[in-house]
């Protein structure tokens, strides 16, 4: 267990916060209309209406609570003493071989269209990309 305290103790929380913060302002990106959103809500079946009636504090409070537990996390795979390159990289190596590919695995068994597994799994890409960086930074 002194791995999960580890992250708790030593992770750097500043650089977390303003890593999951970034992850809104992508996601907004992503997945807006004139973006990915049209045909990603397209694919899984979403209607303007059913998204307006859901609990988006519920879902945007719940978002930013795993996002901040993974960006904490990440911020102990980034040492103080790496590079924004470094951070980037990391990011990188956790969005593809991680994130994505978990993404994959999950959308497969939902019978998702090939489209629909290739935005979800290049937003993780994107997101945990930019979050190794802004932890780099840090």
């Amino acid at each position: 267990m002194d791995f999960i305290t580890n992250v708790f103790s030593q992770g750097n929380y500043l650089a977390a916060l303003a890593a999951t913060v970034s992850t809104f302002v992508i996601g907004f990106a992503w997945y807006h209309p004139k973006t990915f959103g049209t045909p990603w809500m397209r694919g899984v079946g979403l209607t303007e209406e059913k998204m307006a009636s859901g609990n988006m504090a519920v879902t945007m409070g719940s978002n930013a609570v795993v996002t901040f537990l993974s960006a904490l996390a990440l911020t102990i795979f980034i040492t103080k003493s790496a590079t924004a390159v470094d951070g980037l990289k990391t990011g990188l190596f956790v969005g593809i071989f991680f994130a994505a590919t978990t993404h994959v695995m999950h959308t497969l068994y939902e019978q998702r269209s090939p489209r629909v597994i290739a935005i979800g799994a290049g937003h993780d890409i994107v997101h945990y990309a930019v979050m190794g960086l802004i932890i780099g930074l840090f």
